[in-house]
């Protein structure tokens, strides 16, 4: 299943899968979508590095740079003025003199910075809808984390009550904004997060459904016990993006093999994810 429709630029639809393993607020987004969304990036000195590495692979490695020209696919540079540089996606040489001249804006030299036509890149913020758009919350920013391999779009299960939505072939619509304006709008009003509770009356909209509350009972219940790869697998799912060291706790049983109990997974949930609230609530 590929790109199912396009009404718009910088736009997308296929089909949503459920993905438990995405955050709350991610959109998994297939690889080939990734690389036909572009956005347009100013070079400055902090991220002319990552730009110049995006130059260097080209439009068919992600994550690099793609334009339309026209009805031929070429990539391209904006260039000081307003003109652009068509760069050959055979030519390796060119796009690495194209890499070398690109230089950050500054006021003295360059009034008008390069800008780069990138690839969707992990992090970036879509504007996720599910038709028919009910109420505010059918419409959310996600952020977006590249998956390989796959030909449609994948969503955690706890928003879908928000778009009334379920996995029997339900679409979905994504936007890539463009701007720096409609970024901070979707990070900081849009998103998933502030949009936790119906705005008719209050109530509760995201949170646990019948899979989350069932995998609760059946891991915490009597006898429920986990080798440590298991356990560790566990673990590293519900914390795969920290950067603490995580330190497991003894194992509930020693003989005749080490077992760590279901409850055991839970209580290092919650005691983990509130030394990392701790942790943000000091850097902050």
């Amino acid at each position: 299943m590929n790109m199912m429709g396009k009404r718009v630029n910088y736009a997308c639809r296929s089909v949503i899968t459920p993905d438990p393993y995405l955050d709350v607020d991610e959109i998994g987004i297939p690889e080939l979508f990734a690389k036909k969304l572009t956005v347009t990036e100013w070079a400055n000195a902090i991220n002319l590095p990552k730009l110049r590495k995006m130059i260097k692979r080209g439009p068919d490695s992600h994550p690099g740079f793609f334009f339309y020209v026209g009805n031929a696919e070429a990539p391209r540079i904006r260039k000081p003025g307003g003109f652009t540089q068509i760069l050959s996606k055979q030519k390796c040489n060119e796009r690495n003199a194209a890499a070398k001249r690109l230089q950050p804006g500054d006021s003295s030299r360059l009034p008008y910075p390069f800008q780069v036509l990138r690839h969707l890149d992990r992090g970036d913020l879509m504007l996720m809808n599910r038709q028919p758009s009910l109420h505010k919350p059918s419409m959310m920013g996600h952020r977006t984390r590249v998956l390989k391999g796959q030909r449609a779009l994948r969503l955690n299960y706890a928003p879908c009550k928000a778009y009334n939505a379920d996995f029997d072939g339900d679409e979905m619509n994504g936007h890539f904004v463009q701007n720096r304006i409609a970024q901070t709008e979707l990070a900081e009003i849009a998103n998933v997060g502030s949009n936790f509770l119906v705005p008719k009356d209050g109530t509760p909209l995201l949170g646990l459904i019948q899979d989350h509350v069932v995998s609760g009972v059946l891991l915490t219940i009597r006898g429920r016990f986990f080798c440590k790869e298991d356990f560790m697998h566990l673990v590293l799912s519900a914390f795969a993006e920290t950067t603490q060291r995580l330190i497991i706790p003894p194992p509930a049983m020693l003989k005749p093999r080490m077992l760590w109990s279901g409850k055991q997974v839970i209580v290092f949930f919650i005691i983990f994810g509130l030394n990392l609230s701790l942790i943000f609530t000091k850097l902050c």
